[in-house]
């Protein structure tokens, strides 16, 4: 049986609903931790080796060149470029579904986007421990991006049909 290929601009209006559905959950999420927490450390203990903790990332993934003094008009730009780039997959690809974890992605950038923008430092509060080791703290976003990247990488490429 052969699949009709989706509308490439379909596409694009379901990876945009689903990036805006990571946004909405990442921006809630993140609006009730600033509420509940008041400085940075903070820590609500969620379950054993799991908390909520405030903490603020200038850098990148995994508080990689995580400094005040990053320039962050920088580090917007190459979101930006990054979720044309994702747009641009989205555009060319043939699959039929890879509108959802492009969407993932674009949604968790653009949530750490927004954060960039007002706060110039991504909000962080996942806070997990596991058998002594401390994951660095996240957030909702950045679950996305990465759960997005792991769909991508291990996403079934269509294979050509001879007809």
């Amino acid at each position: 049986m052969k699949f009709a290929v989706m509308n490439k601009f379909t596409k694009i209006i379901y990876a945009s609903i689903i990036a805006a559905l990571v946004i909405l959950a990442d921006q809630v999420s993140k609006f009730y931790i600033l509420k509940s927490l008041s400085h940075i450390g903070q820590t609500i203990e969620v379950l054993p080796n799991f908390n909520f903790t405030l903490s603020f990332n200038f850098g990148i993934s995994f508080s990689m060149l995580n400094s005040p003094g990053q320039n962050q008009i920088v580090l917007l730009l190459m979101s930006s470029l990054i979720i044309l780039v994702f747009y641009s997959w989205l555009y060319r690809s043939r699959e039929k579904y890879i509108w959802i974890p492009i969407g993932t992605v674009i949604g968790g950038a653009v949530g750490n986007m927004i954060d960039r923008a007002r706060y110039g430092a991504v909000t962080d509060f996942i806070d997990v421990r596991i058998m002594g080791w401390h994951y660095p703290t996240f957030n909702i976003a950045d679950s996305f991006i990465c759960i997005g990247i792991i769909m991508l990488v291990f996403w079934p490429s269509e294979k050509p049909t001879k007809a």
